[in-house]
């Protein structure tokens, strides 16, 4: 029979289970089930606390995505402000401060590599002829 490996807290959790369903006054390894739960405590609630966190902080990811929105179209309009204002512009010191590049300062990334010989003559009459 092929053996299914679980995740320890869905272990620890079937084996606390099935010893109390089947055999709840036997002693295993020297313990009773009580005090095999009381072994266990610090793990059972170190995960209650973590689901506590998780819970926490998906509550707190939705919280963030929904003022996500609001926060970028007010972003938007300062830096947009900056790039109309006479004084700032998009040349100047608070733009770039802001994270931006500066429009003096911005290539325009066009790149024409050279064609080797032969290629060129090939490569215009394909142009051409569309």
């Amino acid at each position: 029979m092929a053996t299914v490996k679980k995740d320890p807290p869905t272990r620890v959790s079937e084996v606390a289970g099935g010893w109390g369903k089947v055999r709840p006054e036997k002693k295993l390894f020297g313990l009773t089930r009580e005090q095999y739960l009381q072994q266990i405590k610090p793990y059972t609630d170190a995960l209650a606390e973590v689901a506590e966190f998780e819970d926490g902080l998906a509550h707190a990811q939705a919280k963030r995505d929904l003022a996500e929105g609001p926060a970028m179209k007010i972003t938007k309009c300062i830096v947009n402000a900056v790039k109309g204002d006479p004084e700032e512009g998009e040349d100047g010191p608070l733009y770039a401060a802001m994270g931006y590049v500066p429009e003096s300062q911005r290539s325009t990334g066009l790149k024409r590599p050279r064609k080797k010989n032969g290629e060129a003559g090939a490569a215009s009459q394909g142009e051409s002829s569309g």
